[in-house]
């Protein structure tokens, strides 16, 4: 190969190595965006406004601290979240999923719980791989286990915060990134199945 190089004319070479050249540096360019995206300690949007979700008094709710899907042996622990004015972007964490402490506190009547975290080994970089009707459950502080079952998923930009909306019936929402640079949301929808005093 490199004595076929060698006997080209010197134009010929000249844009073979420009043509190398090119494909290393968007190689290079590429890995680089991806990194930064996946290493990302904060995802800037616009500042959400959400109006909290009160649940009435005779409510079962409390904060998540864990959550678990079976199917895609993912057991995590899940921390609060928020929008950080300081940074203009949403607290992330490397290993745990966020509840974004605006959103409902899982319970039996209805609102909107929203969890997010990053597109990592660790966290969510298999839930793409969810089957229909695959059961999630939210563990909270207070020792009530909420059950969940997988609806349906769709992808957002990040800029999109109607998905904080609250909603008439207890839904579960699960955000994490997807594209080829991660530049997209993508939305795990859950429907309520119903809770379970546990040990604790």
């Amino acid at each position: 190969m490199f004595s076929k190089f060698c006997r080209l004319n010197r134009v010929s070479q000249s844009v073979i190595i420009v043509c190398l050249l090119i494909a290393v540096t968007a190689i290079t360019l590429s890995a680089w965006l991806i990194y930064s995206q996946y290493q990302a300690g904060h995802s800037s949007i616009s500042q959400p406004t959400v109006n909290r979700y009160s649940a009435p008094r005779n409510s079962i709710s409390g904060k998540p601290v864990g959550l678990n899907i079976p199917s895609l042996q993912i057991n995590i622990p899940v921390i609060d979240g928020q929008y950080d004015p300081a940074t203009h972007g949403w607290t992330l964490s490397l290993n745990k999923a966020q509840y974004f402490v605006d959103s409902a506190q899982p319970n039996n009547v209805g609102g909107k719980t929203f969890i997010y975290g990053h597109y990592r080994r660790e966290i969510f970089a298999s839930l793409h791989n969810i089957q229909p009707g695959a059961s999630l459950s939210l563990t909270t502080y207070n020792g009530y286990r909420f059950n969940y079952q997988f609806a349906s998923s769709f992808t957002i930009e990040p800029s999109d915060l109607s998905v904080l909306d609250n909603t008439a019936q207890p839904v579960l929402y699960v955000q994490t990134c997807s594209g080829v640079f991660f530049q997209h949301r993508q939305i795990f929808s859950f429907k309520y199945v119903g809770y379970e005093k546990i040990k604790t």
